[in-house]
């Protein structure tokens, strides 16, 4: 156990640790299955990022969207998320595709 943590109110905080570890873990194995599912029938000129993370996450992601595809001669970009709305993606003139 962490010191000092049961005088703060965390009963355990190894036990909150692992179970935060626990979700995460879940969230990056369904992005990689989602990856997997899109990346079999992908144009050829076409990269895909899906980002399972939360808001924070995607925004950064999606920012560096236009030197991801400078730096890696990307000529199409489809990005995946679960935690932004299409149309706010689409305000990244990098990203060709959002879902």
């Amino acid at each position: 156990m962490v010191k000092g943590c049961e005088a703060k109110g965390y009963k355990d905080m190894d036990t909150q640790w692992n179970r935060m570890l626990q979700v995460m873990d879940s969230m990056y194995a369904d992005g990689g299955a989602i990856y997997e599912m899109l990346n079999k029938s992908r144009p050829e000129d076409t990269e895909i990022i899906v980002c399972p993370g939360h808001m924070g996450d995607t925004l950064l992601i999606a920012a560096l969207a236009e030197e991801y595809k400078k730096q890696h001669h990307v000529k199409r970009l489809l990005y995946v998320s679960a935690s932004l709305p299409e149309e706010v993606l689409r305000l990244y003139p990098a990203i060709d595709g959002a879902s």
